[in-house]
């Protein structure tokens, strides 16, 4: 499992150096539990975790592939946007953040239909 703290801080502290590059990242959907020996851990399936178990053969739901679909179009259209180089690498950072702590189920909303 990863610790969703040691994640928090470090893409935290990667976007620091971004806060003029115009994008925000809403923390508050990042969810952490409790488990048994109280440590954080991430305890949802992101965009990510589905491209992983997709590579590698698992079978995925109806629903884990629309989300995968959604995000894939949702990432090029928001990187095609972009006016200059460097809001496109901002962008690219705050779309990576995304698919790797964003549950999947948020793909799944009629604002990624593109």
């Amino acid at each position: 499992m990863i610790n969703i703290l040691l994640l928090k801080h470090n893409f935290i502290s990667i976007l620091a150096g971004y806060k003029n590059a115009n994008f925000v990242i809403n923390m508050s959907k990042i969810t952490t539990y409790q488990n048994s020996n109280s440590s954080n851990i991430k305890n949802f399936t992101s965009i990510n975790d589905l491209r992983e178990l997709d590579f590698t053969n698992v079978g995925l739901t109806p629903q884990e592939r629309l989300a995968l679909k959604n995000f894939d179009r949702y990432r090029i259209v928001q990187l095609n946007n972009q006016p200059s180089e460097k809001k496109f690498h901002a962008k690219y950072l705050q779309l990576q953040v995304m698919a790797n702590l964003t549950p999947y189920q948020e793909f799944l909303k009629e604002d990624y239909f593109l």
